[in-house]
């Protein structure tokens, strides 16, 4: 009787076992070959991730310098750029070294050319077609000089009125410029075979003492008689343009003080 409530208020040697989890016995050792393996309570082991899945957690640190960019698979559109990333630098135009140097040469056999007809054939040839036209006689040669004079002097100077306009463009300037010179060139050769110092000048001055005698003093007035037309003609047009702007002025002033007639006021009684 005595004996068996001893054995019921004993107390489980093997807790694992009361407990209900598995235990796994250890080995014996050498050294203690007397006593009883102890149970060890063994983890709980996590299933292996099967090996056909892909890895859905992302990179946490960055790619290594070596590894391979992603290829996008074809037929997939390429991925857009961030909002407010800068655009890509567009190449630099290759220089068209050839091209400079067909102008340069072009240009500098144009100047050499010009300089030689200037110097050796204009002289000559404007100095016969004036005395064609002045058929040798006083009047003639003056009246051609003063309409030489006037007519080219008066027109390159109001040519160049439109170069110093804010609005032009320098392409409507340059065209401006060179129009200009054309219309002066008459003069610049009379201008030339005056001050020409090589035989052309001398053989042009010749021309015009037996034909055209009176030519270059009447195209020397004509000169400033144009220039003096051509600086009265600016002045008028400041003139003018001042005066539009002051009656612009004058209006919007007249209009402003009508608005503030017509406008009604306020009445202190009716406060």
């Amino acid at each position: 009787m005595m004996g068996g409530v001893d054995d019921a208020r004993q107390p489980s040697a093997d807790p694992a076992a009361a407990s209900g989890t598995p235990t796994t016995p250890l080995p014996l050792s050498p050294l203690t070959p007397d006593r009883a393996p102890a149970a060890v309570t063994a983890p709980p082991v996590a299933p292996a991730p099967s090996s056909s899945a892909p890895s859905s957690s992302p990179s946490s640190g960055p790619a290594a310098p070596g590894a391979d960019a992603p290829v996008p698979l074809a037929g997939t559109a390429p991925a857009k750029p961030q909002f407010g990333a800068a655009p890509p630098a567009p190449p630099r135009p290759r220089t068209a070294w050839g091209a400079r140097l067909v102008v340069l040469v072009v240009g500098a056999l144009a100047g050499i050319g010009g300089w030689f007809a200037a110097t050796r054939f204009l002289p000559r040839w404007w100095a016969h077609r004036i005395g064609d036209v002045s058929d040798g006689t006083f009047t003639a040669g003056v009246s051609a000089g003063l309409v030489c004079g006037l007519a080219f002097t008066l027109l390159p100077l109001l040519v160049l009125r439109g170069v110093v306009r804010r609005s032009a463009s320098w392409t409507a300037r340059f065209t401006l410029v060179v129009l200009a010179f054309l219309l002066a060139v008459p003069n610049l050769i009379t201008l030339g075979i005056v001050l020409g110092t090589n035989n052309a000048a001398h053989a042009a001055e010749r021309t015009f003492d037996v034909e055209a005698p009176g030519f270059r003093g009447a195209t020397l007035a004509g000169v400033v008689v144009g220039g003096l037309l051509a600086v009265a003609f600016w002045v008028l047009l400041g003139w003018g343009r001042r005066r539009r702007r002051q009656i612009a002025d004058l209006k919007a002033r007249l209009a402003e003080r009508d608005e503030q007639a017509k406008a009604p006021t306020a009445d202190p009684d009716d406060d």
